[in-house]
């Protein structure tokens, strides 16, 4: 990359101060400019996540007012530039067109990359190099994307953590900021660090989008505020959920209520083009998703209606109220069940994956969990591995070693399609920067692309994934509990995830069990199939397997399954930690169990994989050979 060590030492604050800055003849500096020229120019990728050989689709653009002179002649490819220590740069000449309507010059460009990896695109223009990022993936490599949210009230104008914009210069890292849009201050006419964004946009490719909040809907479509005024009393049981602290302070104020499940379709919708006219106003691209802690499947019919193809920042198997110092009534989250991995959200129900049409939303948890930990709300009793300094935020550690177990856990399986791990880089916590370097180093060695969040999207509909992929992982306990005092430090956990449903399991038979369950069938299971429509205050149902046992005997040198149940259970996801199934199997076993590979902890052996299996199980008992 050209004069890397100079743009590593720009900063937010050095963009700001150079606001106004003179490029050539008189012609001021166009990224100095944004606030009057807007930030929907630059290099937007469509479809930034392809396989080999399949063409990347790009719009180069820049400001009409460009002299032709000035116009950039190539678009430079830097292929693999991770991998490769020396990238050989293939330049592409462009051939520019006036489209007035847009005010710009604009280029169309098809690439297609030849191997798997990483790979940015540039233009240099005006003394800057204008790029965007985009990957190609092949099994076995993970698809990193980030989830950051920017929480306009926490930050001082001006710095706003500075983006990251040094290591998304040197990684050229496809961010999805997240601005947070309940506070006064990103209103404001004159907030500072909007100028940021707009750069951030045009200049690395960034996609910024709104994070939502069914409270401030009052701010983005001023002309619903009057129908919203009693939205309040509208909630169920809404003075209930007040606390007794809460009313003994305050008494009991009609506060909007931040989760967006009481809603309608019409009202979510009316959010969205109230953002879309702010992201107008702003000079921002359009966006292409947007992020909420709180969402409804009144708001993901309404992303459907309104061409918005993906949600981020929820949290998955959490079950608790959040927020509750600053709102009433907090954001309510019964996320029991729900995919940890991004997935095409059902239409009965957000926490449910389903089946994929035009018009599909997917959703994007806002990180990789410790399901089992999480289910049982023991990030409340502060005993979640997860915590970093008492934050919800992963700590770095943490994160890198989610990292290599999905990893680890992708290869093995050779999958079919982009495994997407979350990074959630949230808050102010200085260590992220030395955790997105790491990253960055762990895409060298060829282990990770990094991607947009539309960019899978796109992925799924262009190669006509209908439904959610299965997952399957296994959380090392020791691997994340070790120098992190808990009273939970158990057991390993191995997760299958789907279309279908998805399971927990752990592998200790001490482990606080119910009564007469094995370490081989699941902790909880919710089965997605034909699952009604669920309420916004109640969690998912478990499916009941009272009264099912299970036994492993071995027979003439072989194992088997033993099986004892009251009723009939179709597809019962077992795990088969360690047995002695070998790591290939026939494909008739494979297919007749839909048996799904998972990576084994290592205390087990390199060369240990461990099985999911889903058997059908009959009233009474039922033997299932493990040959």
């Amino acid at each position: 990359m050209q004069n890397t060590a100079k743009i590593l030492a720009i900063t937010g604050l050095v963009i700001l101060a150079s606001l106004g800055r003179v490029i050539g003849a008189g012609m001021p500096d166009p990224l100095t400019t944004l606030h009057e020229s807007g930030a929907d120019w630059g290099i937007w990728i469509e479809n930034g996540l392809v396989n080999p050989g399949e063409a990347v689709r790009m719009t180069v653009s820049v400001p009409l007012n460009t002299p032709s002179t000035n116009l950039p002649a190539v678009l430079e490819v830097h292929p693999r530039y991770l991998e490769n220590t020396q990238t050989v740069v293939e330049k592409i000449p462009l051939k520019w067109e006036k489209v007035s309507e847009k005010n710009q010059w604009q280029t169309l460009v098809n690439y297609r990359p030849r191997e798997a990896g990483n790979y940015y695109a540039a233009i240099q223009f005006n003394g800057h190099e204008i790029f965007s990022y985009f990957a190609a993936w092949k099994p076995g490599i993970t698809a990193v994307n980030f989830w950051m949210d920017m929480p306009a009230e926490y930050h001082s104008p001006g710095n706003l953590k500075d983006l990251y914009l040094p290591e998304a210069r040197l990684g050229h890292l496809p961010f999805d900021y997240e601005l947070v849009l309940v506070g006064e201050s990103v209103f404001a006419p004159h907030w500072k660090p909007r100028e940021l964004f707009r750069w951030a946009q045009v200049e690395a490719g960034a996609e910024v989008i709104p994070f939502l909040d069914g409270g401030y809907f009052h701010k983005l479509d001023p002309e619903f505020a009057g129908r919203f005024d009693a939205i309040t009393d509208e909630i169920g049981g809404y003075k209930s959920l007040v606390s007794q602290a809460t009313v003994a302070v305050h008494g009991y104020r009609k506060l909007p209520d931040p989760t967006f499940d009481s809603l309608t379709v019409k009202q979510c919708s009316a959010v969205i083009e109230g953002a879309r006219r702010y992201w107008k106003k702003w000079g921002f691209r359009p966006f292409t998703g947007v992020a909420t802690y709180s969402p409804s499947d009144t708001l993901v019919e309404s992303c459907r209606l309104n061409g918005v193809k993906w949600i981020s920042g929820v949290f998955a198997d959490y079950d608790f109220t959040d927020g509750g110092d600053r709102w009433e009534v907090g954001w309510r989250q019964k996320h029991q069940g729900m995919p940890s991995f991004p997935y095409l959200i059902s239409k009965t129900d957000y926490r449910r994956a389903g089946m994929a049409d035009e018009q599909s939303t997917m959703m994007f948890p806002g990180w990789q969990n410790l399901p089992v930990r999480d289910h049982e709300n023991r990030h409340n009793l502060g005993t979640d591995p997860g915590s970093a300094n008492g934050s919800s935020a992963l700590s770095p550690e943490r994160m890198m070693q989610y990292s290599m177990v999905f990893e680890r856990d992708n290869k093995l399986a050779n999958n079919s399609f982009p495994l997407a791990e979350t990074f959630c880089i949230q808050m102010d916590n200085p260590a992220n920067h030395a955790l997105l370097t790491a990253l960055i180093d762990r895409a060298r060695q060829g282990h990770l692309i990094f991607i947009h969040k539309r960019y899978l999207r796109t992925y799924f509909a262009e190669h006509h994934i209908k439904e959610s992929p299965d997952v399957t992982y296994t959380i090392p306990d020791s691997e994340f509990t070790s120098g992190n005092p808990t009273d939970f430090s158990y057991s390993d956990e191995t997760v299958w995830e789907g279309a279908d449903g998805k399971a927990a399991f752990i592998s200790q038979p001490t482990a606080p069990l119910k009564a007469g369950r094995s370490i081989y069938l699941p902790v909880w299971w919710y089965d997605y199939r034909n699952a009604g429509p669920l309420s916004p205050e109640k969690n998912q149902s478990e499916v009941d397997l009272s009264g099912v046992t299970l036994e492993v005997k071995k027979q003439g040198g072989k194992n088997f399954l033993v099986l004892q149940s009251p009723r009939t259970i179709d597809d019962l996801p077992i795990c088969l930690w360690g047995l002695d199934t070998g790591a290939k199997r026939s494909a008739a076993w494979i297919k007749r169990n839909r048996a799904l590979p998972v990576a084994a902890p290592e205390r087990m052996g390199s060369n240990t994989v461990t099985w999911i299996i889903h058997a059908a199980i009959q009233p009474g008992r039922t033997l299932i050979p493990l040959y």
